[in-house]
């Protein structure tokens, strides 16, 4: 159902990132494309309303042939420690996690045919569907506070004079 990362995360209230450095040469410790294509970028976290959860987005450079781009990912680990899991994993990146009220769906937001789309994932299993289809996508989302309903952002579509 869900695949699993190799991705090593421990949240205990506040997660703290440190970078070490050693003695080498100052050319050698200069950040470079090279050398930032080999990081994994964490980012968009946040907190299911039972605070049992943590969702973030990982983002990890895809080199394959002429292929070179960033796709991004949503991932999840147990507040309380374990394994962190790919929750998402598919060919195009999703973004913008997000828990409804009741947290019974992950919220999140998937480039479409073009244009990014809302998506939910029910939390209990079972596979993301699309909620919006927005002619000019998605931007951002939000659930309602009951949790029935969710706002979009989105540019409106062009009209003719345009």
């Amino acid at each position: 159902m869900f695949a699993r990362s190799t991705l090593s995360v421990t949240f205990s209230g506040l997660c703290a990132v440190s970078l070490a450095t050693s003695a080498v040469p100052a050319e050698e410790s200069r950040w470079t494309p090279a050398l930032s294509i080999q990081y994994h970028r964490v980012a968009s976290v946040e907190i299911s309303p039972d605070g049992a959860l943590v969702a973030f987005t990982v983002t990890v450079p895809i080199m394959e042939g002429e292929n070179s781009e960033y796709r991004t990912q949503i991932h999840v680990v147990p507040t309380a420690g374990g394994e962190t899991i790919a929750y998402t994993t598919s060919q195009k990146s999703a973004t913008s996690p997000s828990f409804s009220p009741d947290g019974r769906y992950l919220g999140f937001l998937r480039e479409g045919e073009e244009k990014h789309q809302v998506w939910l994932l029910p939390l209990a299993g079972g596979e993301a569907f699309r909620l919006t289809h927005a002619e000019n996508g998605a931007r951002s989302f939000r659930f309602s506070p009951d949790g029935r309903s969710v706002g979009y952002l989105m540019s409106d579509p062009e009209t003719e004079d345009e």
